[in-house]
């Protein structure tokens, strides 16, 4: 049984990817099939309901920020809360991942909705 649950889905140019539960190795393969993304202009992460994140979900969230920057879209990661959210702060990447508490600055910040 997985302890996970990522969907996808492609909104006006937004490609939303969302994690609910445990974002570890496991997962990642499954991130990645659901990070796939063509003519975007804006990638998101919802991390909302994340419980738990491990290095190599870390890892998943870079890489997804390179592969963006290369194709010139935008990305934003929509933060987890709580002990999930503390790798993060653990790591230093809270100043380097453009991470947001909410959905709606997301957009305004990148001119969507």
């Amino acid at each position: 049984m997985d302890t996970f649950e990522i969907t996808a889905w492609d909104d006006a140019g937004v490609h939303v990817v969302r994690v609910i539960g445990e974002f570890d190795m496991a997962a990642c393969e499954r991130f990645r099939e659901q990070s796939r993304f063509d003519g975007s202009e804006l990638v998101v992460v919802d991390l909302r309901g994340t419980t738990f994140l491990d290095s190599s979900a870390v890892s998943e969230l870079i890489g997804l920020q390179q592969k963006a920057s290369s194709r010139s879209a935008h990305y934003a990661i929509l933060r987890p809360e709580g002990a999930a959210d503390r790798i993060f702060k653990l790591t230093g990447l809270d100043a380097v991942l453009p991470l947001y508490d909410e959905r709606v600055p997301v957009l305004a910040n990148f001119n969507f909705g």
